[in-house]
C-alpha cells in the first residue's frame, strides 16, 4: 500500500493517484519551487567606532533596516558581515514582489542616507526560482541561483547605486525609471549579463492591464453616466454590454468601476458554458461575495453570515438554501426573485450597488427570465446590473431587458485602425516594423493585438496563420512548471483556486501554484482576482488543453472528477468523468467504460435532484446519463422514465415519446417486468397528452398488467403512478367524486414510498378534484389556502394550488387578485423550466379574464396557448384550449374566429373528453343560432345539455346552461331562455360562485312561475 502525502489515505501499490482525495501519489519534497525577488544590501558600520559601541551601533541598524525591509513585505533571512538579505514571495508570493524589492531598495537607501556620517548602501536585486524551506529551522528560506545573482549584482554596485537583473527590469516595466544599462561578468559565469541601475518609481502599473485602453471613450462614458444617474436619482438600470470574444467587455466594465470604486460596492458572477453548468451559478458566486464566504464554503456558512448580518432575512433563507444547493425544497423564479432582490436591497442599504453577471449568453433560460423581475422588484433603488454577453444573447432574446424602465445597450465593435494602431504602438514601442504586422492579423481585436505583441516580444514574431496558433506556441514556450499549471487550470475550467489545482499536480514538484497563477497573469494568459483564475478568452484555455496528450487530459479529468465527487458535486464530477471517458474511447475501451460508469452515476443523481426544480438542468443531465450507460442496463431502463418525464414537462413531447417507446421495447425484450410497467405507465400518461382517447381505451388493461407486477415487489412508486393514472382517467370523463377511492391509494402509496415530489403528483389531482368538482368554494378555498401553508411545499406544485386558488377567487368575485395569481403562476412556471404547464394555466386564466368582463385579454391568451401547444405535439390541451377560445372570441364578436376555434376543438378533442366535447358544441350551437338556423343549433345545445349532466363538474353545468339560455333567446324562445337561465343559477348557487352569477344578472327575468317564487340573484 502506498500513503497519500495530503489525506495521509492508503492506495494500493502501483497506484498513480489516491483514491481518498486525488492528489498524484509520490514522495512528497521538502521545500518548493517558487519565483521571488531578492535583495542584497551592503551598508557597513562605521570602523572608528570601538567594538562594543560597534555591535551596539550594528545590532540597532540592522533592527531598523529589517523593519524598513519587512514593512514593504520582504522576509529577511540573513546578514553575513556587512550585507543584508531580504527574500520578496516567501512564504506567500505576490504579483507586485519585484516592486515591492525594489521600493524597498530605494526605501532602505534613504534611511542610510539619512544616519549622520554612514557610508552610501549598495544594493542588488534578482528575480528567479528558488527551493524555499518548510519553515524548520534546519532549512534555509530559499536557496538556487538567483540569490549568487543578487549578491553578485550588490557587489557590483556603486555606493549609493540600486542594481537590477534583466529578470526584475521585465517585470517592472514601464513602472520605474531606469538609467544606463551596462553589460557585466559575474564571477564563475560565461558570458555577460545585462544590468540596469534603478533611478526611482513611478505609478503602479497594475497586472493584467499593462496595455493602454484605448478606442472605447464613447462606451466609457455612457456607462459612467448610467452608474452616476442610478448614484444620484436612486434608481434601478439593466446595463447590457455586447461584444465578440477579446473585444474588451469586462475591460471595459472594470476601467469604469474603478473610477466609481470609493462610491459603489461591487458583487460579481459569471455564466459558465464548461464544467458544472447549473442554472443559477452566477446568482451563488454573488451571494458568496455579499457575505465573504469563499467560494468554496459551504452552504450553511452563507447562510449563517446572512442571518447574522440581517436577522430579518430569515424569511428567504429556505429560498437561498436550494440555490446553494442545500435545500430539500426546489425553488420557483417568482420565490427567487424576491430572495435575491431581497437580499440585494440589503446592500442597497449600505449605499449604491453595481451587480456585474459576465459571459450571460451561456445562461440557461430560467436566469434570463428571472433577471427582469430582480430588476423590477429593486425599483427605487440605486442599482446597476452590468451584463455582460456575446450578441448571441439576443438570439436567445431578441426582447431582452423590454419592459423595464431603465435599460441602456452597449455594443462594442472592432477597434477602428487608428485606434488599433495606438494600442499596438504602446504594446511594441519603438517597433514600427512589428505594429505593421500586427494590424491585419489582429482586424481590430484588442485581445488579439495583446496576444500577437506579447508572441513577437518573446521572439516569435506574427507570422503565425492564426491567432490560435500563436496561443499555442505561447503556451508551449512557457516553462515547464507555469506550463503544467497553465494545463491544469484549463481542465479545471475557469474561476478556480489554488487548492483545486494541487490535486493535479506533481507532487514531487511541490509547486507553487499561487506563484505561477501570478506568473500566468503577468503573461497575459490568465486573469486572476481574489485567488481566483479566468481565462481572457476561450482561445486561451482550447490552446492550453491541446498541449496535453489525450491520455494525460483524461488522466486530469478523472483526478478533478474524484476531488468533486468527495465534495458532493455530481453534476461537476460527472462532468469531468463523462470527458475522460470519452478521451479513452479510442485508446482503451476497458477503461473508458468504467469511467462513463462513474459519470453516468453522478449524472443520474444530479439529474434526479433536478427533476423538481430545474428541468431544463434535468433533461440535460439525465440525457448525458443514459447515453453513457449500456442500452440494455436496468439502472438506465428505470432512467428513461424520469428522462421522459423532465422531456415532457419542458414541452419536448415528441422527445419523452421517443424515449419512451424505447424504454417499453427494452424492458420487455429483456423479460424485466417491472421496468416495463414503469415505462407503460409513463408512456400513458404522455398519451394523455397527444392521444388523450388511446390512453384511456388502453387505460384498463394496463392496470390489470402492471398491478399485479407491482404489488408482488411492493413497488409503492409504481402502484402510486398507476392508481393516479386511474383516477386521471375519471377525470378526462369529469367523475370528480369517483376519483376519491383512487386517489387515497394513490396517495397511501406515494406517503410509503417517502417520495415527496410523487405525494404532490398525487395532491395535484386532489386539487383538481376540488376547484372543478362539487365542493363549495368556500371549503374549496379553506383548502387550499391550507395546502399553501404545508411546510417543504415545492414551487410547481404551490403554483398549482395558487392557480387553482385564483380560479376560486374569480369565481367569487375577486378577479383582480385572481389575474395576478395567474400571472405569478404562469412566471414561476417558466422559470422552473415547465413550459408545458406554464402554456396550459391558460385554461384557468383565460375563464378568469372571462369572468373579469375582458374577453380580449382571454382570447389573446388562449390563442398564444392554442398556438404554442400545436407545437409542441399536444392534442387533448389543445383541444380544450380551442373550446375557451372559441367562447372568447364569441364574447369579442368575432365570429370568423369563433368558428376556427371550434373546429380545432372539434377535431382535436377526443370522444371520452366530456367537457370539451360539451364546450365546443356550445358555442356551435350559439353561432348556429346567430345564423338562423334554429333545428341545428338546439340540437347541439340539447347535447350539451344532456352531455354535461352526466358529470359532477357543477360549474360546467351552470356554464352550458347559460350557453342554452343564450341560444333560446337568439332564436326568440324567452320563456325557454328564463328556465334554463334559473338552473344556471341554481348551479353557481350549489358552487357558491357569485361572480358567475353577477354574469347572468342582466339576461335573468323575474318572472314568477306558478307555485314558485323567484328570486333575484344576491349581489354577493
Amino acid at each position: 500500500m502506498v500513503g497519500c502525502h495530503r489525506c495521509g489515505g492508503r492506495s494500493r501499490a502501483g497506484a498513480r493517484f489516491c483514491g481518498a482525495c486525488g492528489a498524484v501519489l509520490g514522495s512528497a519534497r521538502v521545500g518548493v519551487r517558487k519565483t521571488v525577488s531578492v535583495l542584497f544590501a551592503d551598508a557597513p558600520v562605521r570602523a572608528h567606532q570601538d567594538v562594543e559601541s560597534g555591535v551596539r551601533s550594528a545590532a540597532s541598524f540592522y533592527r531598523g533596516l529589517r523593519l524598513v525591509l519587512e514593512e514593504h513585505g520582504g522576509t529577511v533571512e540573513r546578514h553575513v558581515g556587512d550585507a543584508v538579505m531580504a527574500v520578496f514571495g516567501v512564504p506567500s508570493a505576490r504579483d507586485d514582489d519585484a516592486r515591492r524589492a525594489a521600493a524597498a531598495a530605494l526605501a532602505v537607501r534613504e534611511v542610510v542616507r539619512s544616519l549622520p556620517g554612514a557610508p552610501e548602501v549598495s544594493v542588488g536585486i534578482n528575480t528567479g526560482e528558488v527551493v524555499t524551506g518548510d519553515g524548520s529551522a534546519e532549512q534555509e528560506l530559499a536557496v538556487g541561483d538567483p540569490l549568487v545573482v543578487a549578491a553578485r549584482l550588490q557587489q557590483l554596485a556603486a555606493p549609493g547605486e540600486v542594481l537590477l537583473g534583466p529578470s526584475t527590469v521585465r517585470l517592472l516595466g514601464a513602472g520605474a525609471r531606469y538609467g544606463h544599462s551596462r553589460d557585466v561578468t559575474l564571477k564563475g559565469r560565461v558570458g555577460e549579463l545585462s544590468v540596469v541601475p534603478l533611478l526611482g518609481l513611478d505609478a503602479t502599473v497594475e497586472v493584467g492591464s499593462r496595455s493602454a485602453f484605448v478606442g472605447r471613450d464613447p462606451e466609457r462614458r455612457m456607462l459612467l453616466a448610467a452608474l452616476d444617474r442610478s448614484i444620484v436619482t436612486d434608481i434601478v438600470q439593466l446595463v447590457t454590454v455586447l461584444g465578440e470574444a477579446g473585444t474588451g467587455k469586462s475591460r471595459l466594465v472594470r476601467e469604469v468601476l474603478r473610477e466609481r470604486s470609493d462610491e459603489v460596492t461591487v458583487l460579481r458572477g459569471t455564466c459558465r458554458g464548461y464544467g458544472d453548468r447549473s442554472t443559477w451559478s452566477a446568482l451563488v458566486e454573488v451571494l458568496h461575495e455579499v457575505t465573504a464566504v469563499p467560494a468554496d464554503g459551504s452552504a450553511a456558512a452563507v447562510l449563517t453570515a446572512l442571518e447574522n448580518r440581517r436577522p430579518e432575512l430569515a424569511g428567504v433563507l429556505p429560498v437561498l438554501a436550494s440555490l446553494l444547493g442545500d435545500g430539500d425544497t426546489p425553488i420557483g423564479g417568482a420565490e427567487l426573485s424576491w430572495a435575491v432582490a431581497r437580499v440585494l436591497a440589503l446592500v442597497v442599504g449600505e449605499g449604491p450597488l453595481v451587480v456585474v453577471l459576465e459571459d450571460v449568453h451561456l445562461a440557461d433560460g430560467p436566469l434570463l427570465d428571472l433577471l427582469p423581475e430582480v430588476v423590477r422588484r429593486l425599483e427605487g433603488s440605486p442599482v446597476v446590473l452590468v451584463v455582460t454577453a456575446r450578441p448571441e444573447l439576443l438570439e436567445q432574446r431578441a426582447d431582452w431587458g423590454r419592459g423595464l424602465r431603465h435599460v441602456l445597450g452597449l455594443t462594442l465593435r472592432p477597434l477602428d485602425v487608428a485606434a488599433s494602431r495606438q494600442l499596438a504602438d504602446q504594446l511594441l514601442p519603438g517597433d514600427p516594423e512589428g505594429v505593421d504586422a500586427l494590424l491585419g492579423p489582429a482586424d481590430g481585436n484588442p485581445l488579439f493585438l495583446e496576444q500577437l505583441a506579447q508572441a513577437r516580444a518573446e521572439g516569435a514574431g506574427v507570422a503565425a496563420p492564426s491567432v490560435t496558433a500563436v496561443l499555442a506556441a505561447r503556451v508551449d514556450r512557457l516553462p515547464l512548471v507555469t506550463r503544467q499549471v497553465l494545463e491544469r487550470a484549463a481542465v479545471i475550467g475557469p474561476w478556480g483556486r489554488p487548492a483545486d489545482l494541487l490535486p493535479l499536480c506533481d507532487a514531487e514538484q511541490q509547486i507553487d501554484v499561487e506563484a505561477e497563477l501570478l506568473a500566468l497573469a503577468r503573461r497575459d494568459l490568465l486573469d486572476v482576482e481574489d485567488g481566483r483564475w479566468s481565462f481572457g478568452s476561450e482561445l486561451v484555455r482550447e490552446a492550453a488543453a491541446a498541449g496535453l496528450t489525450r491520455d494525460d487530459r483524461a488522466e486530469l479529468h478523472q483526478v478533478r472528477g474524484l476531488v468533486l465527487a468527495t465534495q458532493g458535486a455530481n453534476a461537476a464530477a460527472g462532468f469531468h468523468f463523462e470527458l475522460a471517458s470519452a478521451l479513452l474511447r479510442g485508446s482503451d475501451p476497458g477503461r473508458s467504460a468504467a469511467l462513463g460508469k462513474q459519470a453516468a452515476a453522478r449524472l443520474a443523481a444530479a439529474g434526479l435532484r433536478a427533476l423538481t426544480g430545474d428541468l431544463v438542468a434535468a433533461a440535460d443531465l439525465l440525457g448525458r446519463a443514459t447515453a453513457l450507460m449500456p442500452v440494455d442496463e436496468p439502472r438506465r431502463l428505470n432512467l428513461l422514465p424520469e428522462l421522459a418525464r423532465a422531456r415532457q414537462l419542458a414541452g419536448d413531447l415528441t422527445g419523452a415519446g421517443e424515449v419512451l417507446e424505447e424504454a417499453v421495447r427494452r424492458a420487455d425484450a429483456l423479460g424485466l417486468a417491472e421496468s416495463s410497467a414503469h415505462a407503460r405507465i409513463a408512456r400513458l400518461d404522455l398519451l394523455r397528452s397527444t392521444e388523450p382517447e388511446r390512453a384511456y381505451i388502453e387505460l384498463p388493461a394496463l392496470l390489470s398488467e402492471v398491478l399485479p407486477v407491482l404489488e408482488q415487489v411492493r413497488d409503492d412508486r409504481g402502484l402510486s403512478l398507476a392508481w393516479q393514472l386511474h383516477a386521471s382517467a375519471l377525470q378526462y370523463r369529469v367523475r370528480w367524486g369517483a376519483m376519491d377511492n383512487p386517489l387515497q391509494k394513490a396517495l397511501h402509496h406515494a406517503h410509503r414510498s417517502g417520495d415527496r415530489p410523487l405525494v404532490e403528483r398525487a395532491e395535484s389531482l386532489q386539487v383538481d378534484s376540488m376547484f372543478h368538482g362539487p365542493m363549495h368554494l368556500d371549503e374549496t378555498r379553506v383548502r387550499l389556502e391550507s395546502l399553501l401553508e404545508q411546510p417543504g411545499i415545492s414551487p410547481s406544485h404551490r403554483a398549482g394550488v395558487e392557480a387553482r386558488l385564483a380560479g376560486t377567487l374569480a369565481l367569487q368575485g375577486d378577479p383582480v387578485a385572481a389575474r395576478a395569481g395567474m400571472t405569478q403562476v404562469r412566471q414561476v412556471l417558466r422559470d422552473l423550466g415547465r413550459e408545458l404547464s406554464a402554456v396550459v394555466t391558460a385554461l384557468m386564466s383565460g375563464p378568469v379574464e372571462l369572468l373579469a368582463g375582458e374577453p380580449d385579454k382571454a382570447r389573446d391568451e388562449l390563442h398564444e396557448a392554442c398556438d404554442a401547444l400545436i407545437g409542441m405535439g399536444d392534442k387533448a390541451f389543445t383541444a380544450t384550449s380551442a373550446a375557451l377560445l372559441a367562447e372568447a372570441c364569441w364574447r369579442c364578436k368575432d365570429l370568423v374566429g369563433a368558428a376556427a376555434a371550434v373546429e380545432l376543438s372539434r377535431s382535436s378533442a377526443g370522444i371520452g373528453d366530456v367537457i370539451t366535447q360539451v364546450r365546443w358544441r356550445s358555442v356551435q350551437a350559439k353561432l348556429y343560432a346567430a345564423q338562423g338556423r334554429a333545428e341545428e343549433a338546439l340540437r347541439l345545445s340539447s347535447e350539451a345539455v344532456q352531455l354535461v349532466a352526466t358529470t359532477d363538474e357543477v360549474t360546467s353545468q351552470g356554464d352550458v346552461l347559460a350557453d342554452g339560455a343564450e341560444v333560446q333567446e337568439l332564436l326568440g324562445n324567452l320563456g325557454a331562455a328564463q328556465v334554463l337561465l334559473r338552473e344556471a343559477v341554481q348551479r353557481y348557487e350549489r358552487k357558491g360562485a357569485p361572480q358567475a352569477i353577477r354574469r347572468l344578472s342582466g339576461r335573468l327575468y323575474v318572472l314568477p312561475s306558478p307555485g314558485r317564487r323567484v328570486r333575484e340573484p344576491s349581489p354577493g
